[in-house]
């Protein structure tokens, strides 16, 4: 559904490494690998997910190196937290770049999550925010319920 283009990756990068300069903190290769994976991937990611990704590539990044980058990249407005009812914490991009706003539709029995767009329910937020003079700074829709499979089990 998703698309990372190269031209995204580096903007965001710029905007992580102007982040961590204005915070007083150093670039090292470490927190450039765990941002690199986080902003190359298209997928919800858990700290577990990309510290798996770090190991099958025989890095040498601590965990708390990758769970430390992740809230970094979450404060620099670049990933936003999003809790599927499961108790895991997943991360996904900020899309103020080039993604597509998506929403969620999340089983509560499998945990399946599955993704949609909506022009419709686009087309409705900002239509709602003009007419309270609001401003949008990031949104999310979450729509819990059985999935195709367990509700035919």
């Amino acid at each position: 559904m998703k698309e990372v283009s190269e031209d995204s990756i580096a903007k965001q990068r710029k905007l992580f490494d102007e982040f961590i300069r204005r915070r007083g903190l150093k670039r090292s290769a470490q927190r450039n690998t765990v941002v690199d994976i986080f902003l190359n991937n298209t997928q919800h990611v858990s700290c577990d997910d990309v510290y798996a990704i770090v190991r099958r590539r025989g890095l040498k990044i601590g965990y708390s190196t990758v769970y430390r980058t992740l809230k970094l990249l979450t404060a620099a407005n670049l990933a936003q937290e999003v809790n599927f009812g499961d108790g895991v914490t997943r991360y996904d991009h900020n899309y103020n770049f080039n993604f597509q706003n998506h929403y969620h539709l999340i089983c509560t029995l499998c945990g399946e999550t599955i993704e949609f767009t909506s022009r419709a329910v686009d087309k409705s937020q900002k239509s709602i925010a003009r007419k309270y003079g609001f401003t949008p700074q990031h949104h999310k829709l979450e729509i819990y319920g059985l999935c195709r499979e367990c509700q035919a089990a």
